[in-house]
């Protein structure tokens, strides 16, 4: 008698780990819009103070300020609102100062950088290392970031290459 071996067999083991499915949360450009509105009303409202930072409870009143204009779409004040903040205060910061640098610049009628000299973009990634693909994108919210960000703090060296917009309190 012949012993049949069965088809079922364990699943190898990869030596890769399981993706798991992304919470990330995607903005639409309609939200986004919206977003920058509610910084700048909060900013005519007296929600700024003198120094530029936002008084204590502007995330929450972000957070109703979306509600009310997109009451379907669910975003909170935190982690969504504050996450979208860093991720454009971070764009804001590399994009200052990439503008200062002879040989690059920044093209407000379609948000495009400019890169006049390649070598000036090579030195320029070394020193801000996570700047490196912002060339293939546009930044359409530049001139709006300007306006509500540079009150707010000033770029501070903390490191070589590691460049971070300062909160004044």
């Amino acid at each position: 008698m012949e012993i049949q071996k069965s088809s079922m067999q364990p699943p190898k083991r990869s030596s890769r780990r399981q993706s798991t499915p992304s919470t990330r949360r995607t903005w639409t450009p309609t939200e986004e819009s919206t977003l920058i509105n509610g910084l700048k009303e909060l900013c005519v409202n007296g929600w700024r103070a003198d120094n530029g930072t936002f008084r204590p409870r502007y995330l929450m009143e972000l957070e109703h300020y979306l509600r009310e204009r997109h009451p379907e779409n669910g975003l909170k004040g935190e982690p969504h609102v504050n996450s979208k903040l860093k991720f454009w205060e971070r764009s804001y910061a590399s994009l200052s100062l990439l503008k200062g640098r002879s040989g690059l610049g920044f093209q407000y009628s379609d948000g495009t950088i400019i890169i006049d000299d390649p070598k000036e973009w090579d030195k320029f990634l070394k020193d801000e290392p996570g700047a490196s693909n912002m060339n293939t994108k546009k930044w359409p919210l530049f001139a709006d970031w300007e306006e509500i960000f540079k009150k707010i703090g000033q770029l501070v060296n903390i490191q070589k290459g590691h460049w971070m917009l300062l909160r004044i309190s």
